[in-house]
């Protein structure tokens, strides 16, 4: 995940490339099919650094209960079930949902397991775990919302991204626009990315 978010920071267009994306598989870009497990879930080093500290203790305590070939196995398990829901979706996806099974699953397991949450209010995991599956089901019903009323309009001004809300930018917002392999990628100054797949299905 370092090293990805390394090239990422280097190359924006990079993140696009290593997303699971069916369409792009089924054009011949196989490695996406492993790749998106690498992705991070920021652009912060500070986040990156927490990120990848958080994931080591949840992975490590897990194989310590379960073994490694049990830890494994769910995580290969994982990789199919987004897989499929990926295809069952026919949208794109990261690691974020198998990564926040992990975390469920650390909270299950070691319920009584205490952090310091922002390095300051002391958290048991379970707490936690209740909230990221609160988040989550917020998170997957407003994604199902945003998938049935998605579209992007562009004119004179710049563009809107209409989702969840409206995002309007003007064109001097923009660094880059790239239509590549079916996959629009808006770069903007501000250094945020979006990549829309341009695929019907």
């Amino acid at each position: 995940m370092a090293i990805v978010f390394v090239l990422t920071t280097i190359r924006h267009d990079f993140f696009g490339l290593l997303t699971l994306d069916l369409p792009m598989v089924r054009h011949g870009q196989v490695w996406r099919l492993v790749t998106y497990l690498f992705l991070p879930d920021t652009d912060s080093p500070i986040w990156i650094l927490l990120s990848l500290y958080w994931l080591w203790l949840v992975a490590s305590n897990l194989e310590h209960e379960w073994g490694s070939f049990k830890l494994n196995v769910y995580y290969l398990v994982g990789m199919i079930g987004t897989t499929v829901a990926a295809w069952l979706s026919g949208g794109a996806v990261g690691n974020l949902w198998l990564n926040s099974s992990l975390v469920l699953a650390f909270a299950t397991v070691f319920p009584e397991f205490e952090i310091y949450f922002f390095f300051i209010l002391r958290l048991k995991v379970k707490w936690l775990g209740i909230l990221l599956a609160l988040f989550l089901a917020a998170w997957a019903f407003m994604g199902l919302k945003i998938k049935e009323h998605f579209w992007l309009k562009l004119d004179k001004a710049g563009l809107s991204l209409h989702t969840f809300y409206i995002k309007n930018y003007g064109w001097n917002d923009l660094q880059n626009i790239i239509l590549k392999d079916g996959l629009l990628t808006l770069d903007l100054k501000s250094n945020k990315i979006f990549i829309l797949s341009l695929y019907t299905y």
